[in-house]
Order: C-alpha cells, then sequence, then structure tokens
C-alpha cells in the first residue's frame, strides 16, 4: 500500500550520509559522489512511500526496516505519519552495535531533511 511519509533524518543517520558523499568525493569524484547521494535519497524516497518494501529488522527494534541500496544499507523506522532514518550503514559494518546505540542516545537529534551542503 502506498504512503507518503514525511522523512526525517536522526543525527547519527545525517552525519553518516555527509561521511559517506565525503568518502566518495575524496576517493572517486564529485560527480561519483552526487550520482551516489542522489541513488541513496531515491531509496529513502522509495521507502517512504512503500514502508513494506524494506526488510524487516525486528531483531534490532521492533519496526525496523532495512533497505540495501548498493554498498549501504538504510535502517528506518516508519511511525503513522513519518519515516525517522536512524542510520546509513556500510555493508560491512554491524547493525547490532550501531543502530542500538542511536536509539539509546538523545533522540531530540532529528532532522527533517539531509544537509547537502557537505560534498
Amino acid at each position: 500500500m502506498k504512503s507518503n511519509l514525511r522523512v526525517r533524518f536522526a543525527v547519527q543517520a545525517q552525519q553518516d550520509l555527509n561521511s559517506i558523499l565525503r568518502y566518495t568525493m575524496e576517493t572517486w569524484d564529485e560527480v561519483l559522489a552526487d550520482a551516489y547521494g542522489e541513488k541513496l535519497l531515491n531509496g529513502i524516497d522509495s521507502l517512504s512511500h512503500f514502508p513494506e518494501m524494506g526488510v524487516a529488522r525486528d531483531q534490532l527494534v521492533r519496526g525496523m526496516k532495512q533497505l540495501i541500496i548498493e554498498q549501504h544499507s538504510v535502517y528506518a523506522l516508519a511511525t503513522a505519519d513519518e519515516l525517522i532514518v536512524m542510520r546509513i550503514l556500510h555493508k560491512r559494518m554491524n547493525p547490532h552495535r550501531q543502530v542500538w546505540p542511536t536509539l539509546n542516545a538523545d533522540n531530540q537529534g532529528v532532522s527533517r531533511s539531509p544537509d547537502s551542503g557537505s560534498k
């Protein structure tokens, strides 16, 4: 069923995105960083419209969804009206070590949209 959830980024997810784009730009180039960033954001947008398309990761947190986008996984929670992106992790990272601490940290740090100024 199609939804239209507002997307919000936890502080750590915003930092993840900024780090991914910075690393991609430094390792390859700005064109590739822009393209990869767009793929990540398009995937997140798709998840906001179709939250059931993500893989259930209830063993991390009840209601957690994982969406794999190339080398990264987006971990997000859907509420009645929003999709909260909690982390964006490289496929080699252990989500049990990375997602749970984010949820236990100060949850006041949630932003409305990603900061694209760090590219």
